[in-house]
């Protein structure tokens, strides 16, 4: 009986003794290695959300709007968003709290087009402190190398580039 093929991985990450099903295997590691932090990093999150007053779905809205640089649909907000939200009902209520602005489009009145405000840019930025904390919480096992590493690799795989 062959050996399972070795996957493309540094040398350093894959130990055939350990890993059950060759390449699957190491597939399924990986997976729960990203799964168990970002699901203590979710629950986190929410609590810091919760003490600003916004949801997981309401600051991700924000986020894109902040980073998109321009007017956004609902489509594409939605498009955008990890928690999938109904984007209509989180649009109104940001809407109702000032932190966006939503204009109409003149060629079809269904469609909104939405823009952070300054105050929703206020909400994020009063964000920044306690988010980092959570970070420098959550990261205090790496070196300052291994943190910058870290955010350089995990900007390369985030899904949403600001492109939509």
């Amino acid at each position: 009986m062959s050996n399972p093929p070795t996957p493309s991985l540094p040398a350093a990450t894959y130990d055939p003794s350990t890993q059950v099903g060759g390449q699957c295997g190491i597939v399924h590691n990986l997976f729960y290695l990203f799964a168990w932090p970002t699901q203590h990093l979710r629950r986190e999150l929410q609590r810091v959300l919760k003490m600003a007053g916004l949801t997981p779905a309401q600051w991700d809205v924000l986020v894109i709007l902040s980073k998109a640089h321009r007017p956004m649909t609902a489509v594409e907000l939605m498009t955008n968003c990890p928690y999938r939200p109904l984007v209509t009902d989180v649009t109104n209520l940001l809407f109702s709290n000032g932190w966006i602005r939503c204009d109409l489009d003149p060629s079809d009145y269904r469609r909104r087009f939405c823009t952070i405000t300054p105050d929703g840019r206020e909400i994020l930025r009063q964000l920044d402190a306690p988010l980092t904390r959570l970070f420098e919480a959550q990261t205090k096992q790496l070196t300052s190398e291994e943190r910058s590493t870290l955010v350089s690799l995990l900007l390369r795989v985030e899904p949403f580039q600001g492109g939509v």
